[in-house]
């Protein structure tokens, strides 16, 4: 026993995975509780439209996804290579153009809110304070990506507990005052800025944060590196060629993992639409230990990348190779064993699940629970595939990836959808997309095989 602890110390695979794993566990049991509260302070109706805003705030911070995965990669091969001060530039650099870009956006999503709320037939004012969202994200993505890139797992995990306790617990204080949806859209923007002045307070993290604002070219450091365009050249090299397949990635991601709660909202019912939150939320407890698992995975592959590598074929030696693929093979051991052990639970107690967790008043989406929780297992596999060809730089994943999520998309409007045809075809999409996936790797190592 003693060996065996010995060695899940010594191995950073294992060691921070396992602090990523209890965090976001701690995290998605808090989520559960936000989801489970306010499904039973709410009718599935009112459930429907939070459950839309919180989609949505997932969707508008896609392009966050990509930066943050953009700047993780590049801190993990900086900081392998000892390069610390061009991590503050890098950092310093990024805060200042994504504030201006998180002001401009906000303006322009709260232009469009009126529209939005007509088309999704809610209110406006939700809208209008979700769109404070975006700001608020661009500030918590660029202290994470420090924390993930340096493999601070502790922080990075706590940081996402203070922001789901504080959503938590001021969504449903203001719903009970009486804000409704909009009390949950304040929740989501205050819950971020909390969590990011956390991460500003961490000391092995605050060093690298400038003291110059987001509007300043100077910092007061004066450690500030060489010149401002070495500084752009030295440390987002690889960062602008790259960023359209990260930013199109993430997008995709957003889309696949959530498309069907949207769209479910505008095709179905209002009843179904609640349904069908509730089969989502439940349905993807199987994701969950993978996105602590690829949380790991990402700066870690980075890693094992030369710090020169170009921005076309990012090829490291054979040695760094074969860790990442040591890499890659635990972690699907990982995901797809705790996967495993959802997927059973929700075949053989599909309506003890429900109930326990929903309510009966949420029963009907138990038989929808197997055949989603099936799909979130193929999907939980592919996401380990994605952080792994996005860390390795790679692209070809990209086209069998938008080709399979505008297949879905499309999946909703030539039939007449209902609960039983959106959970089938996600099913299907996210079967091919794993095996897409598999199939892209299995090239691109026939390719390095090839060229070595």
């Amino acid at each position: 026993m003693k060996r065996l602890l010995t060695f899940f110390r010594e191995n950073p695979f294992l060691s921070g995975s396992a602090i990523v794993l209890i965090g976001s566990m701690t995290t998605n049991v808090l989520n559960y509780a936000f989801n489970l509260v306010l499904g039973r302070l709410l009718s599935p109706e009112e459930y429907g439209e939070v459950a839309l805003l919180v989609t949505l705030s997932m969707l508008l911070t896609a392009p966050l996804a990509a930066l943050r995965i953009l700047l993780t990669q590049r801190i993990a091969v900086l900081q392998n290579a000892g390069k610390h001060e061009e991590i503050r530039s890098l950092v310093r650099l990024t805060r200042r153009v994504s504030f201006a870009l998180g002001i401009a956006s906000t303006a322009f999503l709260a232009a469009l809110a009126p529209l939005a709320a007509r088309f999704f037939e809610i209110h406006t004012t939700p809208l209008l304070l979700l769109s404070l969202v975006v700001p608020a994200s661009i500030a918590i993505s660029i202290s994470m990506s420090v924390a993930q890139g340096l493999q601070n797992f502790r922080a990075l995990s706590l940081s996402s507990i203070i922001t789901t306790v504080t959503k938590l617990f001021g969504s449903v204080a203001l719903v009970l005052i009486g804000f409704g949806a909009g009390g949950v859209s304040m929740a989501l923007v205050g819950s971020t800025l909390l969590a990011h002045r956390y991460l500003l307070s961490v000391p092995a993290l605050r060093k690298f944060f400038p003291s110059s604002s987001f509007l300043s070219f100077r910092s007061k450091d004066p450690q500030e590196p060489l010149s401002k365009v070495a500084a752009l050249r030295n440390t987002f090299r690889n960062v602008p060629p790259y960023f359209p397949v990260a930013f199109g990635a993430t997008l995709l991601l957003a889309l696949f993992g959530n498309i069907d709660v949207v769209l479910g909202k505008r095709v179905l019912e209002a009843g179904d639409a609640g349904i069908l939150s509730a089969v989502a939320v439940m349905g993807r407890i199987i994701t969950y230990g993978g996105s602590a698992i690829v949380t790991v995975l990402l700066p870690m592959t980075a890693a094992t990348l030369p710090e020169d590598a170009p921005a076309e074929r990012a090829d490291a030696p054979k040695r760094a190779r074969k860790k990442a693929d040591r890499l890659l093979a635990l972690a699907f051991m990982i995901v797809g064993g705790t996967g495993a052990v959802c997927l059973l639970l929700f075949l053989f107690f599909s309506v003890p699940v429900v109930t326990i967790l929903f309510g009966t008043r949420y029963l009907l989406a138990a038989p929808f629970l197997p055949e989603f929780g099936l799909a979130m297992f193929f999907g939980s596999l592919s996401t380990v595939f994605l952080y792994h060809f996005l860390a390795k730089l790679s692209r070809l994943f990209l086209v069998p990836y938008t080709f399979v999520t505008v297949a879905f998309i499309a999946s909703f409007f030539t039939t007449h959808p209902t609960i039983h045809s959106i959970v089938r075809a996600e099913l299907i999409a996210n079967v091919v997309l794993f095996v897409s996936f598999l199939l892209v790797f299995v090239f691109e190592k026939y390719r390095n095989i090839k060229n070595h």
